[in-house]
């Protein structure tokens, strides 16, 4: 199975507004497609446990900040293979930023939509081919600064997705 894929939805679900929802054997890396293999039992003993990890990491961010669960929405950026959103209150915003596509895919970001002031933003979610970082603190991420005409310019990796903190 593709596990990129699976984290870069995993990434998307757990930013995008709405409670995520895990059906039985998600975190496990069961999946189907018609039937009759629409479904398969769980794998007792056979679990991706690297999966179950990432699942529990995305878990415990989407917990850590309301605005996730509580934020406004608004799309920032469509492109071809690539989207991204942001979540925002008074105080707090995120952006989310999706790459499908089978290349690093550079991108604009008019974060200046969000209406929250300052120019830095943390990287505290990074999904990629064979890989993801989930960081639960801004000071242990790296940082990003908007440039001068209020644009997040960074880059996506193949079948990735970045998740973007205002600091």
């Amino acid at each position: 199975r593709d596990k990129d894929i699976f984290r870069m939805a995993v990434a998307f679900q757990m930013t995008w507004p709405g409670a995520p929802t895990i059906y039985y054997g998600d975190e496990a890396g069961v999946c189907g497609w018609t039937d009759p293999e629409s479904r398969r039992t769980y794998p007792w003993g056979r679990e991706n446990k690297e999966l179950i990890e990432f699942y529990k990491q995305a878990i415990k961010f989407h917990k850590k900040y309301d605005v996730l669960k509580t934020g406004s929405y608004t799309t920032m950026n469509v492109d071809s293979g690539a989207l991204s959103f942001g979540r925002f209150n008074e105080k707090s915003a995120m952006v989310t930023a999706v790459n499908t596509t089978d290349e690093p895919k550079e991108m604009y970001i008019p974060v200046s939509k969000l209406g929250v002031k300052g120019n830095e933003y943390a990287k505290l979610v990074e999904t990629g081919q064979e890989y993801y970082d989930i960081k639960l603190s801004s000071k242990d991420a790296d940082k990003v600064h908007v440039n001068d005409e209020g644009w997040l310019v960074v880059t996506i990796p193949a079948k990735g997705t970045a998740v973007f903190k205002k600091k």
